[in-house]
């Protein structure tokens, strides 16, 4: 009870109790048993989403003589959603498709850097905020998720020269909340102006640049933030928090 001195009144607080109804994924959604429970395995890390590929030499030095005879599994480090459903979630490890070569297999792999591209195109990407790489498990099996062979396009006539690159600086260091998945990096309170270079391999000229940041301030009084690029003002679109 809380007893307010200035208006003489004696307020009470309730609370509730109630029961609540838990559920769970249907048990048909769960693995008899653990992939890795039996054969032989390896487990590789990945520290960024693409194409990745394992030699034949590489695999023959691991126990696995046949690349024809390998399977990839694993979730990379997307970062899996907080209520898990059947639709987000498989039980055990998933199998990855592979392209299959005499020298070799290739598969997607995904790092801890999930990338998100919005409707005007802006391309961002942030941290898994739990692991800084991605791992899959190589294995000796029946592959049966090989990329098919059929209805693969045609070689372009007029191929692409040009892509948009993503340069990302992100440092998880200070939760302000001391809970959740929500960091930030350099702190400024004693150090006002910080410099972060980036490289931009083969830019093509007279392109455009988008800069995107994510800045968060905990002060009493009113705080500013702006950004330079290469010494002059920068038109910046800032996600303050």
């Amino acid at each position: 009870m809380i007893w307010n001195t200035v208006n003489r009144q004696l307020y009470f607080l309730i609370f509730l109790i109630t029961a609540v109804v838990a559920s769970a994924l249907d048990l048909s959604g769960y693995a008899a048993s653990s992939r890795l429970a039996s054969g032989k395995w390896r487990k590789v890390s990945v520290s960024e989403t693409g194409v990745h590929f394992i030699s034949k030499a590489q695999l023959k030095s691991w126990g696995f003589n046949d690349p024809a005879n390998v399977i990839v599994s694993g979730y990379g480090a997307p970062g899996i959603p907080d209520l898990l459903s059947a639709a987000t979630y498989i039980d055990d490890l998933p199998e990855v498709q592979c392209e299959y070569t005499p020298e070799g297999i290739y598969f997607y792999a995904v790092g801890p850097q999930p990338v998100t591209i919005d409707d005007e195109g802006h391309i961002t990407g942030s941290l898994n905020p739990y692991t800084a790489k991605g791992y899959y498990y190589i294995g000796e099996g029946s592959p049966v998720r090989e990329i098919p062979t059929e209805g693969r396009g045609e070689v372009a006539q007029d191929a692409l020269t040009t892509y948009t690159a993503l340069v990302h600086h992100e440092v998880d260091k200070v939760s302000y909340g001391y809970t959740g998945t929500r960091f930030f990096g350099e702190d400024f309170r004693f150090t006002a102006v910080r410099d972060f270079p980036f490289a931009l391999k083969d830019a093509v000229d007279d392109t455009g640049v988008w800069v995107y940041a994510t800045v968060a301030s905990h002060s009493a009084s009113r705080t500013n933030f702006s950004m330079t690029a290469n010494g002059e003002s920068a038109s910046v679109l800032l996600n303050p928090t």
